[in-house]
């Protein structure tokens, strides 16, 4: 079942939110960056969790959109340290992973953080449990390199082979998260909620990738390779609108199948309207906020914290969406 918000205004109230805390005993959270609460700190060593928020480099106390989601239900959002093959939190989301794994001898894609899920619990999910899954992003910036091969092409089968190998990575991407949404409800879960992807081309990493393209463009002195690293943004919005089409296709399908009703979060439309609301209200929607003040410093007047993630701000607000698509089911 989808859901969007038109308005935040529209957010309930505390009262509304306390009655609901006792809907689930548990919430386990599977993903990347926007959903890790602290298992890359495993990765990091580091002495405080590691989150992709807005202190510069990425690390420190500030809250992410699934630290929001489980306030509001009364549940933690603890790290589950997996990687150290500990067992200690729900979140086993990593910074950096992906439905299908870039590098197999570092894998922590979503099948391996699920798996490990189930490792802890005899392979029995948690009939009681709220299973949260956000990923995509990083499926997405591969299958945006992939097309960017094509730039260059000459016309023909390479620039084809680009073309069809984006696309073919973006289905596999959601085939893995369909199984694994599958897996989940095999074993026991009866609550799932899924995030679709943000469209990655209006972040400032994919912009700058852009930017570098053209210059490289020009430098080819062919006018057509100039033209397709103009339209190279245009690609990648076209890759994550069939990410997100696919996805909702294959939760329907699930839906019918088992009769599981599973709550969707559309962070696609959340950071659109992030975005063009920003800008209006005069928020900076462009720059990272870590290349533009001293570390350390207030990023609440950003939309974006680095180059491809969202500032605590940003977070903060798309776990209250979250949230209310959670309670309304």
């Amino acid at each position: 079942m989808k859901f969007t918000m038109k308005k935040m205004a529209a957010f309930l109230g505390g009262a509304v939110l306390s009655a609901s805390a006792s809907a689930y005993d548990n919430m386990y959270v599977f993903g990347d960056s926007l959903s890790d609460s602290g298992n890359l700190t495993e990765v990091f060593q580091s002495p405080v969790e590691v989150k992709f928020t807005n202190i510069s480099p990425f690390t420190g106390q500030a809250t992410i959109a699934t630290d929001a989601l489980a306030a509001g239900l009364g549940l933690t959002n603890n790290p589950s340290k997996w990687l150290l093959g500990q067992n200690v939190g729900t979140n086993y989301a990593v910074g950096g992973a992906a439905a299908i794994p870039s590098d197999p001898n570092n894998d922590t894609s979503l099948p391996i953080q699920i798996g490990a899920h189930l490792l802890s619990t005899g392979g029995v999910a948690d009939a009681n449990g709220l299973y949260v899954i956000v990923i995509g992003g990083n499926d997405l910036n591969a299958a945006a390199q992939i097309r960017a091969q094509g730039v260059f092409t000459a016309p023909g089968a390479e620039r084809q082979a680009a073309r069809k190998g984006s696309k073919d990575r973006v289905d596999a991407a959601v085939d893995v998260i369909s199984n694994q949404i599958q897996t989940l409800i095999a074993t026991g879960a009866t609550a799932i909620a899924v995030a679709d992807a943000p469209d990655i081309s209006k972040t400032p990493l994919l912009r700058a990738n852009v930017n570098d393209l053209y210059q490289a463009a020009v430098a080819s002195g062919n006018p057509q390779n100039e033209r397709r690293a103009l339209e190279y943004p245009e690609k990648v919005s076209s890759l994550v609108d069939r990410f997100n089409r696919k996805l909702r296709k294959s939760v329907r399908n699930i839906e019918a199948a088992t009769g599981i009703d599973i709550i969707e979060y559309s962070l696609q439309d959340f950071l659109d309207r992030t975005i063009e609301e920003g800008e209006e209200a005069g928020l900076n929607t462009t720059t990272p906020c870590v290349e533009s003040v001293p570390a350390l410093a207030d990023c609440s007047a950003f939309v974006f914290s680095d180059g491809f993630h969202p500032s605590s701000t940003v977070h903060t607000q798309a776990g209250q969406e979250f949230l209310e698509a959670v309670l309304s089911q």
